[in-house]
């Protein structure tokens, strides 16, 4: 027994630093649970602060078919709210390195603010049709005034989805539902990870219903987050609302289906009439073909009349290019002749005018002598007279001498 209890002592001396080890490694997990303890009180607190400070909802619910407003009403009718809001969600990717967005709407006049909260960081709230507020963890990739372009996937739903894919960034802004940094949430686009959150306008969405509920029940009202009070009544409230959508749901799969049933008796009645005016026409096809068999009868017999027709006025035809061929050898001799005569008589005709030509000149020559020969006769006249006057016989006989002359040339 006493070397047992000298062996012990032996160990403990020789294994202190690991006794040291094991108590300050107690300590140090005691304190910690100590600690923790002490400040989860605190912790609940904060956690509840921050949701009540910023309106935090105590649900969303996307639905891809959309609330019409007789949905909105009645859920808010069966489920006891303290404020909710009806607006447009959707994912899209951008086209900066193809991260994804979630992209949210909000009302013209801001009111949206208080029931689905952003906090404006820089900038302004979108205020027209394609401007934008983004995350301000993108305000040094899109600078204000800077333009972002959505990009469809394979399924191609942005351009359905969104009535423009480009805007303009006008401000920036925080979320406090999406606590971590890094990533907004997961998407069932791209590589499932929301990189991002987008405000813009309602009217930039094309969607015939809106699809985004947020709810804030009353029943869930000064109750601590986190704690199991407020779970309980958080699930009890939930489950009410998904009893409430799983029948509007049924109800809508009613309204479908008797709106089905509705247009397939119409379709039958349609048929029907079709049917009933197929076999009248098929009536009166088989009249028509009764009467389209006699008309080909008597369009045969017109055909075989027209042939003979047409085989008599050949027979005239060909006599008459005959006779034609004959007349017109006969017109063409009558042609020369009439041409040669033409010619003849052109050639007259010019023989005529040279023959105008020199008359005319010899009538003027004849003019023009008879005025020399007048001229001449009254200088002989004139001479003659001188002749008679002269006295001297000798002179006279010179004068006379000369005046024959004269007459002679």
């Amino acid at each position: 027994m006493r070397n047992l209890k000298n062996e012990c002592v032996r160990e403990l001396e020789e294994s202190k630093k690991l006794l040291l080890t094991l108590f300050f490694l107690f300590l140090l997990g005691t304190s910690l649970f100590i600690g923790g303890q002490a400040i989860y009180p605190n912790m609940l607190k904060t956690a509840n602060n921050y949701y009540q400070t910023y309106h935090l909802p105590d649900t969303t619910v996307k639905s891809d078919a959309g609330f019409t407003s007789e949905d909105y009403i009645t859920i808010k009718q069966k489920a006891k709210l303290t404020t909710s809001y009806l607006g447009y969600s959707e994912f899209a990717i951008s086209d900066y390195k193809q991260q994804v967005t979630l992209i949210r709407s909000i009302s013209e006049s801001n009111t949206q603010q208080l029931k689905a909260p952003y906090q404006l960081k820089q900038g302004t709230f979108p205020r027209k049709s394609g401007e934008i507020a983004l995350d301000q963890k993108m305000a040094t990739i899109y600078p204000l005034g800077s333009k972002i372009t959505f990009i469809d996937d394979l399924n191609q739903q942005t351009k359905k989805q969104l009535k423009r894919t480009t805007y303009q960034v006008v401000g920036f802004v925080s979320s406090p539902e999406f606590i971590q940094t890094s990533v907004r949430g997961y998407s069932p686009i791209g590589n499932g990870e929301i990189a991002f959150i987008s405000v813009i306008l309602e009217k930039d969405f094309n969607l015939s219903n809106k699809n985004n509920l947020v709810l804030t029940y009353q029943a869930t009202k000064n109750k601590v987050h986190y704690q199991n009070p407020y779970q309980q009544k958080l699930f009890e409230q939930t489950k009410q609302t998904r009893t409430t959508m799983n029948q509007l749901g049924i109800q809508k799969m009613e309204e479908a289906k008797e709106a089905l049933l509705t247009k397939q008796v119409d379709i039958d009645e349609k048929i029907s009439d079709l049917t009933a005016e197929l076999d009248n026409q098929k009536m009166e096809v088989s009249d028509s073909e009764k009467i389209i068999t006699e008309q080909k009868t008597a369009l045969e017999a017109e055909k075989k009349e027209l042939s003979q027709q047409l085989t008599t006025l050949e027979n005239e035809l060909i006599s008459a290019q005959a006779t034609f061929q004959q007349n017109e050898q006969l017109l063409t001799a009558k042609i020369q002749e009439v041409e040669t005569m033409t010619t003849a008589i052109e050639e007259s005709e010019t023989l005529m005018a040279e023959n105008q030509n020199n008359l005319e000149e010899f009538t003027q020559l004849v003019e023009t002598n008879q005025e020399q020969l007048a001229t001449y006769q009254d200088s002989l006249d004139n001479d003659y007279k001188k002749i008679k006057q002269i006295q001297n016989p000798t002179q006279q006989k010179d004068a006379q001498q000369k005046y024959d002359a004269r007459v002679k040339k």
